[in-house]
């Protein structure tokens, strides 16, 4: 996760912005600048973690797939050692397991 602390901290520099630029603008209420900084920083706290979601979840199915092909490449290599009567007992066993 190259860029983890990008997202947050520039969901918060543009919240940020665009409160102070509603501010500048005339909108001085209170009530009024929370409900519109509160429904901005929402969405960008939903978008920023939902981004961040997604990435963890490909770079652990990437883990997952690594792994995967690892265990197939011992077990072809464990499989390569045996002698053809243990290879089929061992296959046999396998197939009495499903």
């Amino acid at each position: 996760m190259r860029h983890g602390p990008l997202g947050p901290g520039a969901g918060l520099v543009i919240a940020a912005v665009v409160t102070l630029v509603i501010f500048l603008n005339g909108m001085t209420e209170a009530k009024d600048l929370v409900a519109i900084t509160g429904a901005f920083t929402g969405i960008t706290g939903t978008l920023v973690g939902t981004l961040l979601g997604v990435h963890v979840a490909s770079v652990g199915k990437m883990q997952l797939q690594t792994d995967r092909d690892h265990a197939v490449r011992m077990q072809a290599e464990a499989m390569a050692m045996l002698n053809e009567h243990d290879r089929d007992e061992v296959k046999r066993r396998a197939d009495e397991a499903k």
